[in-house]
């Protein structure tokens, strides 16, 4: 009698430790499955928003490339380089005290009106500024800052590629000494392409001060780009 009822109450607990058994692994598995889910949902969410960022994004550069590709954009940047190498051979052309007279000139619109006769550079200022306006009929004005200043500074190297000197069959401190060069004169390039737009989002198109705006880009640019070739006289020459 007494064996029988410690076989029933041996069973009775066998009973209750698998019915917990089978609620806790039911519960476990529950808890999986939500995380399954969980972390399912997370990954389609990101998954979205990469490929929503990614198609942005696509559209983003065909837009920039549609821009590169019109006849507008490239008369644009023919002007831009008509105007600034015009300029800078004229600035080459000035001696010290002229090169100081008009640094110290550069607010004084008398003055700037009279060295962009003296310069000739007032067919290509109209052309660059005419040219900038036919822009209007592409999607130019609907790039950000960024990618405009990207999109020029890529095109823009011409603008200096005619000084960046050849040193074959020079030493290894020649070849340093261009390579600071060339640097500094890519940074004048950019800083030129900064003041530029500056000029743009200061001005009104195609009106005096923004032609003047541009005028002393130019400058800037020349000044610069001429002190990046006397430093690399100096340096070759330690």
């Amino acid at each position: 009698m007494e064996m029988r009822k410690k076989r029933t109450n041996l069973c009775f607990l066998t009973l209750i430790v698998a019915a917990f058994s089978v609620l806790l692994v039911h519960g476990c598995s529950f808890s999986e499955y939500d995380l399954v889910v969980e972390d399912s949902s997370d990954m389609v969410l990101e998954e979205a928003n990469s490929t929503r960022a990614l198609s942005e994004q696509n559209c983003r550069n065909d837009l920039v490339i549609s821009v590169s590709e019109s006849e507008e954009y490239l008369d644009y940047l023919m002007s831009l380089h008509m105007f600034f190498d015009k300029f800078d051979s004229y600035y080459s052309s000035l001696n010290d005290k002229e090169k100081i007279q008009l640094e110290e000139n550069l607010n004084n619109d008398d003055y700037i009106e009279d060295i962009i006769d003296e310069s000739c550079i007032r067919n290509e200022l109209e052309q660059m500024i005419n040219a900038q306006n036919q822009l209007k009929n592409t999607a130019y004005f609907h790039l950000n800052k960024l990618e405009r200043s990207m999109l020029i500074s890529l095109d823009c190297t011409y603008i200096h590629k005619t000084v960046l000197l050849k040193t074959r069959g020079e030493g290894d401190d020649a070849r340093k000494c261009a390579e600071i060069r060339d640097k500094a004169i890519q940074a004048a390039s950019d800083l030129a392409i900064k003041e530029k737009e500056a000029c743009d989002d200061a001005y009104e198109s195609g009106t005096t001060v923004h032609a003047y705006c541009y005028f002393k880009a130019a400058k800037k640019f020349s000044k610069a780009k001429e002190e990046a070739k006397e430093e690399y006289e100096r340096c070759i020459g330690k």
